[in-house]
């Protein structure tokens, strides 16, 4: 998002003219999002708790490492998406924000891989979230990964 505020107020003159370097400014993008995201997911988790009395704690430790995942997953895509930006310009914006609706059915978000057509579920093997959704949805079924 931050990324993409420097496009909406047209600020690559200021970006290209610090002295910045481009790793560090990836750095300071993944950092933020990084930060944002857990704040995110505090808040989240207190309201699935205390409204819906969903219990997040029954998954555990396990619970740290599909976190990672997921947050490597979203900071890949976020850098994915600062290049479509970058490559195509700002009128390819209207590609970038379609691209987590249009993984999320082959990831297992909201229901099990194997209710997909055989061909979804060849593509789902390759996406890391598949993994971490299958694997919460098997700890939460009594199983272990």
């Amino acid at each position: 998002m931050a990324f993409l505020e420097d496009v909406w107020s047209r600020n690559f003159l200021n970006l290209f003219a610090s002295p910045l370097s481009l790793s560090e400014y990836l750095s300071g993008l993944v950092l933020t999002a990084i930060a944002t995201s857990a704040v995110g997911l505090i808040v989240m988790l207190a309201f699935a708790t205390t409204i819906f009395g969903l219990s997040f704690f029954a998954i555990g430790l396990m619970i740290v490492p599909f976190l990672f995942v997921l947050f490597l997953f979203g900071i890949a895509l976020g850098i994915v998406a600062c290049t479509i930006v970058l490559r195509l310009g700002p009128a390819s914006e209207c590609f970038v924000w379609p691209i987590p609706a249009l993984i999320s059915p082959f990831v297992g978000v909201f229901y099990p891989l194997s209710t997909l057509p055989h061909w979804m579920q060849y593509l789902s093997y390759l996406l890391p979230p598949s993994y971490v959704f299958e694997g919460m949805r098997a700890i939460l079924l009594g199983g272990t990964v």
